[in-house]
């Protein structure tokens, strides 16, 4: 034993870091081929703001907006730009702890970060979205729908405005029935039929009950363990979600 390890732990962990190679090798070849063949292409070039708005507590949204803004930003070189309310600060700084180098930004909120050249902007809104428009190529907004600073028809309307809207909910059985709450309250403000929902909880059910009375459609949302890289299995799912195929 040497350093607290086993021979045989050491050698698993050659083993994982290889596979680890191995699979970001292929993420980058992955990522060039999507890059020449979708950089300037119109669906590409006409996304400018894409919006994700949690329905409920725990869908994943902040993680979604990062695994979203590292896909334009590092896979389409887009100059990307993520914005959010406070509370998404406390994720994104635990997220953030995971990347190498994060640099602090002192544009317009003491919550600006940027890490592997995209950045990230939480506790303001309105007010700077139009001037980070003309610095970004790409906006993505972190949209609370509980949020007790704005009116829930001010939120809906940050998501209207949006070139992509995506929801983010939850299909658990206790879960799913606060999204159909709130999937009633957006329908006031905004046409919800054919926008897609992510979810990282699919249960039969509740889903095609969803589906059924709001014609949303639902689909399973890519995880990955650090959202700020994209491994090359969750490539294809973020075009197919972005309509970029």
């Amino acid at each position: 034993m040497k350093n607290g390890l086993t021979k045989n732990s050491r050698v698993n962990r050659i083993k994982s870091h290889i596979r680890l190679n191995i699979c970001d090798k292929n993420s980058r070849r992955a990522g060039r081929e999507i890059y020449k063949e979708y950089h300037t292409s119109a669906r590409v070039t006409a996304i400018k703001m894409i919006g994700v708005a949690g329905l409920c507590e725990g869908a994943g949204t902040t993680q979604m907006c990062i695994m979203l803004a590292a896909f334009m930003g590092r896979v389409l070189k887009k100059k990307t730009a993520v914005i959010g309310d406070e509370k998404t600060y406390s994720f994104m700084l635990r997220q953030m702890s995971q990347a190498r180098a994060i640099h602090h930004k002192g544009i317009g909120s003491r919550h600006a970060y940027s890490v592997n050249g995209i950045d990230y902007y939480c506790g303001m809104y309105d007010d700077y979205t139009g001037i980070l428009r003309q610095r970004y190529d790409v906006i993505i907004q972190d949209i609370s729908l509980n949020s007790a600073e704005d009116t829930f028809a001010r939120t809906v309307s940050r998501l209207s405005g949006c070139d992509v809207k995506l929801l983010a909910g939850s299909m658990l059985p206790w879960k799913s029935k606060e999204c159909e709450k709130k999937l009633e309250r957006v329908r006031r403000f905004l046409d919800v039929r054919g926008l897609k929902m992510v979810t990282l909880t699919m249960c039969e059910s509740p889903a095609a009950e969803t589906i059924e009375k709001y014609g949303v459609s639902i689909v399973a949302m890519p995880f990955e363990r650090n959202p700020f890289t994209i491994s090359s299995k969750n490539l294809r799912s973020l075009m197919e979600l972005l309509d970029i195929m």
